[in-house]
């Protein structure tokens, strides 16, 4: 505790943290720690702002919390992103403490401003997060405005942030046709993206758009196809095998949409033996009269493979 007023920010890093894991263990002498630490939190640089506030909302001793009320509303308009964003997180943490103070306070409506609002694409990303999981009715944050300024900045939250805003989205039900062709026209190259889990929330939103309209469902599944055989043939064994997975629900709703595409099912040598039971399955499920012989012939293959489970 006697070290923290370092200027050395590695070593500040290992004393903060140092504090925050034995908080709870020792709140008496935490305490003793907390003026540093919102000292800290009014500091010119952001980057030590930022630790300590990350610090401060740490220490999990809920009699502290009066301390870092002050230097997290603060911090909450800070002019630096970075604090911004460690801030909307620390408002989690304190909601997980009391609830009532985040509700007291009105913290909640501050982050709907900033999620509406923010410059910054993380922060945006972060006041998603929080929100969800302290507001009582998450469904009401899914308005057409706020669905509409997420995709046209879509592009520059990074790629995981992209998933969770997509998975937000997903979640919306558009007021008609039209604008279900705008909100996938606006997606449409997220399906050619280099990220597996980008490409599967892109696939979950079309999905959900189109679920009530049978006909643009449908041309949904064949859109989509290209991309998930592509994946579960180019990407590794965890991510061939969770895409296979989402393939066989995709064919077991709509086997004839598949039929023609028999060969994409057939197992491949690299092939784990968790991806070959599922292709195995798939292609029990898409064998018809005009393909039955060829996926016969196959399977006489996988007689002689060299494991068992796969070979009976």
């Amino acid at each position: 505790i006697a070290s923290t007023p370092t200027n050395d920010i590695v070593l500040k890093k290992m004393l903060y943290l140092y504090i925050c894991t034995y908080a709870q263990q020792k709140p008496d002498l935490t305490l003793l720690a907390v003026n540093t630490l919102t000292k800290d939190c009014g500091d010119s640089d952001p980057t030590v702002r930022g630790l300590a506030l990350r610090s401060l909302c740490s220490l999990r001793v809920p009699n502290l919390i009066e301390y870092l009320i002050s230097p997290l509303k603060t911090a909450l308009n800070d002019r630096d992103p970075y604090v911004r964003r460690t801030a909307v997180l620390g408002v989690l943490k304190v909601f997980r403490l009391d609830a009532q103070i985040v509700e007291e306070l009105e913290l909640e409506t501050k982050l709907k401003e900033m999620f509406a609002n923010d410059s910054d694409s993380q922060v945006v990303a972060n006041t998603l997060t929080v929100l969800q999981q302290i507001v009582r009715s998450p469904q009401d944050l899914i308005t057409k405005p706020v669905v509409y300024s997420l995709l046209n900045r879509l592009k520059e939250f990074s790629e995981w942030s992209q998933c969770a805003l997509l998975e937000f989205v997903s979640m919306y039900r558009p007021e008609d046709g039209d604008e279900t062709f705008d909100i996938m026209n606006v997606l449409e190259d997220r399906l050619q993206h280099s990220n597996s889990a980008l490409v599967l929330a892109t696939i979950r939103v079309f999905l959900h758009l189109t679920v009530a309209i049978p006909d643009i469902h449908q041309q949904v599944l064949e859109r989509i196809k290209g991309p998930l055989f592509t994946m579960m043939h180019n990407k590794g064994p965890e991510i061939a095998f969770t895409v296979a997975s989402h393939l066989r629900l995709l064919v077991e709703r709509a086997p004839m949409l598949f039929s023609q595409d028999y060969k994409q099912f057939y197992c491949r040598y690299n092939d784990s033996v968790h991806v070959k039971k599922l292709k195995l399955s798939m292609l029990t499920v898409v064998a018809d009269e005009s393909n039955a012989y060829d996926i016969v012939n196959e399977l006489c293959e996988y007689a002689t493979d060299p494991h068992e489970s796969i070979a009976r």
